[in-house]
């Protein structure tokens, strides 16, 4: 199958059906972002590293990736992918810090 038709099957899935992996197809190609944005949101906020195709947190990159343009019009998406950001960066503050008590270990 190829892109645009891989786009297709993905917009015409019921929002049940569509995996991480159509999420991120659909917002590295810019399609049908009223309702990819939103459900992508719901996902990345109960793992915002998840790996939907090739790589962990790669649904995560292509929602970042997303043009200034849209993000200005669709403030409360961009609100809500803020505090994803920001739950992430809690998460990854406590992971350096218990990080630091595990490596003493080795010094």
């Amino acid at each position: 199958m190829d892109l645009p038709e891989r786009v297709e099957a993905a917009v015409t899935k019921a929002k049940a059906e569509r995996t991480p992996a159509d999420l991120r197809l659909l917002l590295a190609q810019r399609s049908d972002l009223q309702n990819a944005v939103p459900h992508a949101i719901e996902i990345l906020d109960e793992n915002p590293l998840i790996e939907a195709q090739s790589y962990p947190g790669d649904l995560l990159k292509a929602m970042l990736a997303l043009p200034v343009d849209y993000w200005a019009e669709d403030q409360s998406s961009w609100l809500m992918t803020h505090s994803v950001l920001k739950k992430l960066d809690r998460t990854l503050a406590e992971i350096a810090e218990a990080r630091a008590q595990f490596m003493k270990v080795a010094s």
